[in-house]
Parts: structure tokens; sequence; C-alpha cells
């Protein structure tokens, strides 16, 4: 199953109590800019797939 922008955002993550752990505060932040960054890719490479199409069909 492919890695969606979906799947980041919905990501859920235990909170560490009692132990070294990650801050959660941080890990949302990092999370929401990968999610950012995959949709603009993702619009980028449909955005291609559609000239490439174009320049194909003549």
């Amino acid at each position: 199953m492919a890695l969606t922008p979906d799947d980041i955002a919905s990501a859920q993550f235990q909170q560490v109590r009692f132990r070294p752990g990650y801050n959660v505060d941080q890990v949302d932040d990092f999370l929401d800019e990968i999610e950012k960054q995959w949709r603009k890719d993702l619009a980028r490479i449909a955005e291609l797939e559609r000239q490439i199409a174009a320049l194909r069909r003549g």
C-alpha cells in the first residue's frame, strides 16, 4: 500500500510517560510539513503527467 498525504495527516503516536520519548508537538509539526510538501509534489507530478500526455497526443 502506498503512503498518502492523508496517511501522514492521520498518523497517531502514543505518548510516552516515565521514559525518554519524542515531543508530540514537534512530531505533529514535522508531519504537517511533510504532508504539505507531499501534496505539492503530488500535484506537480500530476501536472507533469498531464503535460506529457498532451505532448504525446500531438
